[in-house]
């Protein structure tokens, strides 16, 4: 007597030839596309730019940092914090702000710029490591005249 219908195993056949071998050959280049993706990350130079990095081996994500921006126009100097941030820019600038994503920044400094008046703009990220000691400070500055955007000194 044999098995009623629902109990039977299907048995699918391994590929064999041409088919086997596209599989096996397509199953490493996603393997090696996992592990090369993220190693330009790690290898690379932009330490603030971790979109294709393993998160769980993060050292930008548990920083704690405090942004500080100061602008400059011909009533003076005046200072915000990542707080006064929220009050004009969107959360998710304002947290890659202080991740200090390279071309968020700058974007940013020519944004405060298109204001009228406006003179000077420096953006200052201060940061503390996982273990609470202090990063060196990251500071970017735009000169609204010129548009010219540079590191100080």
């Amino acid at each position: 007597m044999s098995a009623p219908e629902s109990e039977r195993e299907i048995v699918v056949p391994e590929p064999r030839g041409p088919m086997r071998t596209r599989m096996v050959a397509l199953g490493t280049m996603w393997i090696a596309l996992q592990i090369v993706i993220p190693l330009r990350y790690y290898l690379g130079d932009d330490v603030h730019d971790e979109r294709f990095s393993w998160r769980m081996f993060s050292a930008v994500r548990v920083q704690q940092c405090a942004v500080t921006i100061r602008e400059t126009d011909a009533s003076g100097e005046r200072s915000m914090t990542a707080d006064h941030l929220y009050a004009f820019l969107p959360a998710p600038w304002v947290s890659l702000l202080e991740r200090t994503r390279p071309a968020v920044v700058d974007r940013f400094l020519i944004w405060r710029c298109e204001e009228e008046g406006m003179e000077a703009i420096r953006f200052e990220n201060a940061c503390r490591d996982a273990s609470g000691d202090p990063l060196p400070p990251i500071v970017r500055t735009i000169d609204c005249a010129t548009g010219t955007l540079g590191d100080p000194d």
